[in-house]
């Protein structure tokens, strides 16, 4: 739900800031002077902030066509008024969770093809596509760049997991051929009032699903909260598993020696060791339930560090 909102925020702040870069109107218009043609709109990505770019280009008087390569999301498309463009594939391109799907470079390769034939004509490009836990899709290449008009823009959503265009470059506007493309990875914080006040809802959420009765109740059959707990003031029962780069780590917390304790006398972390040898056991930090507030002394390499970090502060909390 949070990442939901913020998509929404991004989608909406990025059309006004490919509307305030472009150098013509958005919507068509009459003058004195004659007709104004409406500027052209290339929406790839109909997720969250894709759909809410679609509705806000829309409101804004332009011509809208979207790309997505999931056909379902076509009638949401159109619902809004754009045009949805199709890629002819028997490929399944969605996850079960009706997400993206990493898909392979031949499909890829096929997808910027068609996206490389409307690129030409489009005044505004934003692009959204990003799949979770990856490197974003790189959608346009550098020579599909020098195609497009002088002038045009291009957003770029995904830009802090590589982006979709080849020479985005993180939190920066650069100009290629005449082309201006936006790398910003937080546009939801220029919306700095709603966006907070969304997140908050999103939290008061989850401490509702939590706080029962006034009381913490963790309800670990819960999926929500199952995914989202880190330690347990009590031993689990379900062990954990924390990724470690290409690794995987066992998170147990051990049985409290006093049952009256809010912490367990210490927790241990088992770091896989990047050898040939097969052995899976690493060091072990443990947090001593006599210290009020535990300093956990890191005695192995700073890849391991950040999650140990975080654990601790979320134990210690």
């Amino acid at each position: 739900d949070a990442l939901s909102a913020m998509s929404s925020a991004a989608g909406y702040k990025a059309v006004l800031l490919g509307a305030n870069s472009l150098n013509k109107f958005f919507p068509l218009m009459m003058t004195a002077a004659g007709t104004i043609s409406p500027s052209k709109i290339l929406i790839i990505g109909a997720g969250v902030a894709g759909l809410q770019a679609i509705a806000t280009a829309k409101r804004l008087g332009a011509q809208v066509k979207a790309f997505d390569t999931r056909p379902i999301v076509k009638e949401q498309v159109e619902s809004l008024g754009a045009e949805f463009i199709e890629l002819e594939t028997t490929d399944d391109a969605e996850t079960t969770g009706g997400y993206a799907e990493e898909m392979s470079d031949d499909f890829y390769k096929h997808e910027q093809e068609i996206i490389a034939k409307y690129l030409t004509d489009s005044d505004v490009v934003i692009t959204t596509a990003q799949i979770f836990g990856k490197k974003s899709p790189l959608l346009i290449t550098g020579p599909m760049v020098e195609s497009m008009r002088s002038g045009s823009v291009i957003v770029d959503l995904a830009a802090e997991n590589g982006g979709n265009c080849s020479y985005t470059e993180l939190n920066k506007t650069v100009v290629k051929n005449g082309v201006i493309i936006h790398g910003f990875t937080d546009l939801p914080s220029t919306l700095s009032y709603h966006a907070s006040e969304m997140l908050s809802r999103n939290i008061s959420a989850l401490l509702f699903e939590i706080i029962k009765d006034g009381e913490i109740k963790l309800d670990l059959d819960d999926e929500i909260i199952s995914s989202t707990l880190v330690v347990c003031e009590t031993y689990m029962a379900k062990i954990k598993t924390a990724i470690i780069g290409n690794k995987e780590a066992i998170v147990t917390t051990p049985k409290p020696d006093n049952d009256e304790s809010p912490f367990p006398a210490a927790f241990a972390i088992p770091i896989p060791r990047d050898n040939t040898n097969g052995t899976v056991t690493g060091p072990v930090v443990t947090a001593p339930q006599s210290q009020a507030n535990p300093k956990i002394d890191l005695k192995f390499g700073s890849n391991h560090a950040k999650i140990v970090k975080t654990i601790t502060g979320a134990m210690v909390k």
